[in-house]
């Protein structure tokens, strides 16, 4: 039995407190009891909101180098192929335009999973940065001070400055190759506060709204997927692992047989990055496991061959948001 399986099933016996002492026992990573332990005491059945697209292909994970560069990540399948390419822009701060690099880490997930959520809940593509962005965000477990103010607002910034380009390709019934591309921004206005209070650099985010582009809101409408915000909050330490976990958010629930993912092209999808397969099955080990800590209903099983997706639950059992909005069914997603 998996250690993440052990420990929800630990939970479930004995309730939280005494399951998750029991689990912390018997469990040899303490990392994975102390995400049990976070996604339990989260204790929320609301929802939050990510991209279909957001799901397979990902942003960067970590600032990167080459900080002011584009980034791009490509996928091949037999019959289906696409890819994500994010340029860094620019906003104007105190006279002077400054620009902003891709942006990057659990942050920049969170960020897109509020905007897309308040989008969806309200069928509005205006997002109000205010009270509620305050406590929702404390709700997934940031300070919002300090480091962890900055570090969001930094992300915020990135987010408002960059345009996103979606491309994909299939083959038509006469087997000709046929390309399509989308290619706009994430945020398309905006009112944000950019004066500087003090020697942190600290601005008055709170203030701040923004508009969502016309095209996107109408992608997170079209293709929303339901993520539980325990579950964010549990894992906003690690973007890999909130990759994996919307990953695993996606697809599960809407599966009718199991289905190999091979490592192969779960490197593809995930770790092009590392030079080592190796060392990609490593970290990709660490990262499931740490999803399936927060997503209890998943059914997954790895061996050297890859990892084999089971039907499961969806990760949000009530799968409304609100009172106007429905997601029972995902129609129209990337078809792998």
């Amino acid at each position: 039995m998996a250690q993440a399986e052990r420990a929800h099933q630990l939970v479930r016996v004995y309730g939280r407190d005494e399951g998750l002492k029991r689990a912390a026992d018997e469990i040899v990573d303490p990392k994975l009891v102390d995400i049990v332990r976070r996604f339990y005491e989260a204790d929320s059945s609301d929802a939050g909101i990510s991209y279909a697209g957001f799901c397979i292909l990902n942003l960067p994970r970590r600032r990167r180098d080459g900080d002011l560069s584009s980034w791009e990540r490509t996928l091949h399948r037999p019959d289906f192929s696409c890819s994500l390419s994010v340029e860094p822009g620019k906003l104007m701060v105190e006279g002077q335009n400054r620009t902003f690099g891709v942006p990057f880490g659990s942050a920049a997930r969170i960020l897109l999973i509020y905007m897309q959520r308040e989008a969806l809940l309200n069928r509005s593509r205006q997002i109000e940065l205010g009270s509620s962005m305050y406590g929702w965000l404390k709700h997934v477990g940031f300070h919002v001070g300090g480091s962890d103010y900055r570090r969001v607002r930094d992300q915020l910034l990135r987010i408002a400055a960059c345009s996103l380009r979606f491309t994909w390709g299939e083959k038509n019934a006469k087997g000709d190759t046929l390309t399509a591309f989308k290619k706009d921004t994430i945020v398309e206005s905006g009112v944000l506060v950019m004066t500087e209070r003090g020697d942190q650099r600290q601005y008055p985010i709170w203030q701040d709204h923004i508009v969502l582009s016309n095209s996107f809101y109408e992608e997170i409408v079209r293709r929303p997927v339901p993520v539980d915000l325990a579950a964010i909050a549990a894992l906003n330490q690690s973007p890999f692992a909130l990759d994996v976990y919307c990953w695993l958010a996606y697809r599960l629930h809407v599966l009718e047989r199991e289905t190999l993912c091979a490592w192969g092209s779960l490197k593809e999808q995930f770790g092009p990055d590392y030079s080592r397969a190796r060392q990609f099955r490593e970290a990709f080990r660490e990262a499931i496991e740490a999803a399936l800590c927060a997503y209890p209903g998943a059914r997954v099983t790895i061996d050297d061959r890859g990892v084999t997706l089971h039907p499961s639950p969806a990760p949000v059992r009530d799968m409304s948001l609100g009172r106007r909005t429905s997601l029972k069914a995902i129609e129209g997603a990337i078809p792998f």
